[in-house]
């Protein structure tokens, strides 16, 4: 496979910096530390963003495009118990950091240069396979007709991929002691 970021590649496959874009917000604290459970917590009452020290690039890479699309959204945090909101609000997230992520134009380009093979997509976008899955599988309408017309067709789209668990909590205490589902990027 090419080295998709050689010097002098006009391709830009990284035009959206989602750690960059939760370092910039002056009211938010961002930090990376193992956390006890799950692989992100937005905490309210603090204003951070903690992410899991265990995170490879590319994992914390989506995780960090999740929770900005988290605050993006305006979610807060919500019993557990309400599981069907929390799984609307996750989608939510979901598609808005898959598409902040995977723009189409970059998407069409990757698939040019590195072929229809799922894994090399992921690899090249720099995504895990579950955010490129849900992009693939969101397309707005203007998106999927340029996909369509393109005739790409994505090899071994798997079925089920691993996902991250974020949480959204009002305090650290709730965090460490939270259940978190597996339920996001």
């Amino acid at each position: 496979m090419p080295d998709l970021f050689e010097e002098g590649d006009v391709l830009q496959y990284e035009a959206y910096d989602p750690f960059a874009d939760l370092m910039s917000r002056v009211e938010l604290t961002v930090g990376v530390t193992e956390l006890p459970v799950g692989d992100a917590w937005w905490v309210q009452d603090e204003r951070a963003i903690l992410l899991d020290s265990r995170l490879d690039d590319v994992q914390r890479r989506c995780m960090s495009a999740h929770m900005a699309a988290h605050l993006d959204l305006d979610h807060c945090p919500i019993p557990a118990a309400d599981l069907g909101r929390l799984r609307a609000r996750e989608h939510e997230a979901q598609h808005l950091a898959a598409s902040r992520l995977v723009p189409v134009d970059q998407l069409l380009q990757v698939v040019d240069r590195v072929g229809t093979r799922f894994e090399d997509i992921a690899l090249a976008l720099r995504v895990t396979p579950a955010t490129l899955r849900v992009r693939l599988r969101t397309f707005p309408s203007g998106d999927r007709r340029r996909w369509v017309d393109a005739n790409q067709q994505i090899e071994c789209l798997p079925h089920r991929v691993p996902a991250l668990r974020c949480s959204l909590t009002a305090s650290l205490f709730t965090a460490e002691t939270a259940e978190v589902p597996a339920l996001s990027a």
